[in-house]
């Protein structure tokens, strides 16, 4: 469970730069979300009060939209993918950006929750790639520059890596 709590001052707003998450990828295969929620301070759910707080997401084509399940239309689930869903599907899935954005102003009076499920291999268990491709196959059909440069970095003989070592992003 995650809870996001409202801003105790101005100073803390900005210091955070109004965001509850910074932008980011996960890093495991996938995350599944539960629909955001929010309470008002005595725990009451309520409606979100301010359009532009929630869940944002980078598109491929570099935009940033805001992400939220549709209201009165049942129950829903939200996937977004990882990194190690990028290496092990050779580059043709890529992880998902995102962050989360906070109220506006401080004091606001509400509180977000969001269940989160991270889906990752074992830190002991290897990332493979697939058949008849590379490291540098995925660091080509990349988007993000940094993940592009440590994917180069990795011996092109390399069938696939160690998850825990891609997570600590070893040799870069």
């Amino acid at each position: 469970l995650i809870c996001y709590h409202e801003y105790d001052s101005e100073e803390q707003r900005s210091k955070e730069k109004g965001v509850w998450a910074a932008p980011h990828k996960d890093t495991g295969l996938f995350t599944l979300l539960v629909p955001q929620q929010f309470y008002d301070l005595e725990g009451n759910p309520i409606q979100c009060p301010d359009p532009e707080v929630g869940l944002y997401v980078r598109n491929r084509q570099g935009a940033i939209c805001r992400i939220a399940a549709p209201e009165d239309e049942g129950e829903h689930l939200l996937f977004q993918l990882g990194e190690a869903m990028q290496i092990v599907s050779g580059g043709q899935w890529h992880a998902t950006e995102h962050c989360v954005r906070g109220p506006p102003r401080p004091l606001a009076g509400y509180t977000r929750s969001s269940l989160a499920v991270f889906f990752q291999p074992h830190l002991w268990e290897d990332l493979a790639l697939p058949d008849k491709c590379t490291f540098q196959d995925v660091a080509q059909r990349a988007h993000d520059g940094l993940f592009r440069m440590f994917l180069t970095m990795q011996p092109p003989e390399s069938r696939g890596m160690n998850f825990l070592r891609f997570c600590l992003r070893e040799g870069f």
